[in-house]
């Protein structure tokens, strides 16, 4: 209790950072001498309430919480479930990376709980709490202009469902509606901002950062949403609208340092045609391959390597499973003849 204390106490201040990361490994070697020690977590959960501001608070308190589900302690943590409750709270406006980080590992070891059996209960009552933080944060998209905190509780809410998806998939499927709406909306914040950014003179003022959580989102809800082209059901056509945009308008705009949203859309596109149960019609995939011809004459040459991937391992395969899908991309085998890679 008193490392605790210290571990929190010492978090803030620039020249104690250090003693409070002490303070943490302390306790982790206590716990694994006195595993059976009585934790109380009122002052936790009074600095934490506080610590809307103060992500050096915010991370050490989730490392504390971590270092105990590494020694197995969840009964320990069960009736001070609150603080926990608290954490999650107040993690959600906040856009510190390394805070980020340190919750999704949270969120992770309470999946991979030795005999979940036994702390059903607990794990059943942090995941009621995960998903109301991430309806939560979700629904900021609905707000007309969506700042800096409203950016930021999107982007965490994607990063929890990121670190639920590949052992809880259903929880994406929950929240399908809202994440194709903050694609739909982040994809066009993402053109306006690639267009306007081309039309800037050199010394203009950027808001390069709000630029770069736009492309996290947008990259983030497509991560999400791609493998479960299947479930989306009425949505479906929305999600594919908003990738059909990106393809059109985005090629010919971002910048050469920029073209992580055109990869990205590379890469899953490369995945839905070469899967035949990708969810995606073969007329579908061939506009597709079709609208990425253009990649051709981007700025950057990375999207247009994938896509010419994509075609060759497309046209190459001996047995395709969609034979029919091969004959409509022929134009699109014949511009890698362009190439000169």
């Amino acid at each position: 209790n008193f490392l605790m204390r210290v571990a929190l106490i010492a978090a803030e201040p620039k020249e104690t950072a250090h003693l409070s990361e002490r303070c943490v490994k302390l306790l982790d070697k206590a716990l694994a001498i006195w595993p059976n020690a009585v934790l109380k977590f009122q002052y936790f959960e009074k600095v934490i309430e506080k610590s809307d501001n103060h992500a050096a608070n915010l991370y050490t308190g989730l490392d504390i919480i971590n270092t105990l589900l590494d020694r197995n302690m969840l009964k320990s943590l069960a009736p001070n479930h609150s603080a926990v409750n608290q954490l999650l709270s107040t993690c959600l406006p906040c856009d510190n990376p390394k805070v980020m980080d340190a919750l999704c590992r949270m969120v992770s070891k309470y999946l991979e709980v030795p005999k979940p059996e036994e702390n059903k209960e607990s794990i059943a009552q942090f995941m009621g709490w995960l998903k109301a933080l991430i309806a939560k944060g979700l629904k900021n998209v609905a707000e007309p202009q969506t700042g800096r905190v409203e950016r930021a509780s999107i982007h965490n809410a994607e990063r929890i469902l990121l670190a639920l998806a590949a052992k809880r998939p259903e929880m994406v499927d929950e929240y399908a509606q809202q994440l194709v709406k903050v694609v739909h909306k982040f994809s066009r914040e993402h053109c306006q901002q690639t267009a306007s950014r081309g039309r800037q003179t050199a010394d203009a003022a950027q808001d390069t950062e709000g630029q770069e959580c736009t492309t996290r989102v947008l990259v983030m809800g497509m991560q999400l949403l791609a493998p479960r082209l299947n479930v989306l059901g009425e949505h479906r056509k929305t999600f594919l609208l908003s990738i059909s945009i990106l393809v059109d308008r985005s090629v010919h705009i971002e910048r050469s340092s920029d073209s992580q949203v055109l990869s990205e859309v590379a890469t899953m596109v490369g995945e839905w045609v070469a899967d035949p149960n990708s969810g995606l019609k073969i007329q579908e995939k061939t506009n597709f391959v079709h609208k990425m011809m253009t990649f051709e004459h981007g700025r950057n040459s990375g999207p247009y390597t994938i896509f010419l991937q994509m075609v060759y391992d497309l046209i190459s395969n001996p047995n395709p499973p969609e034979p029919e899908l091969v004959l409509k991309v022929q134009r699109a085998c014949m511009i890698g003849l362009r190439c000169r890679d």
